[in-house]
């Protein structure tokens, strides 16, 4: 089971990484920041982010500030970019984080 969530749907997910991850496979967050509580969950969770730079409503300081959280929380090491995205890698229990930024607005 996947959560993926644009917005106000963004931050759920990572709620659900947060307080569900034994039910997760994965989440992938969309234009939005990382969890408004305490985030410590079971094990390490696989991440996709995705965020525009010109997103006027969530700012883009709140999704990196995710994307660090969850890098720490799974203990990953190196890094990989490809383009607009960047993937840390030689994280504990397979919990890789890919964090992308676009050109665009709030939008999914």
């Amino acid at each position: 089971v996947y959560a993926t969530g644009f917005s106000n749907g963004a931050f759920f997910s990572h709620l659900l990484g947060c307080v569900m991850s034994e039910r997760f496979a994965a989440i992938a967050p969309v234009g939005g920041g990382g969890p408004l509580v305490a985030c410590e969950p079971d094990r390490a969770v696989p991440v996709s982010i995705h965020h525009g730079r010109q997103d006027q409503i969530v700012p883009l300081a709140r999704a990196q500030a995710a994307r660090d959280g969850w890098r720490e929380r799974n203990g990953c090491g190196v890094s990989d970019e490809t383009g607009a995205c960047v993937r840390y890698r030689d994280c504990r229990d397979g919990g890789e984080v890919e964090y992308c930024e676009a050109d665009v607005g709030h939008s999914w």
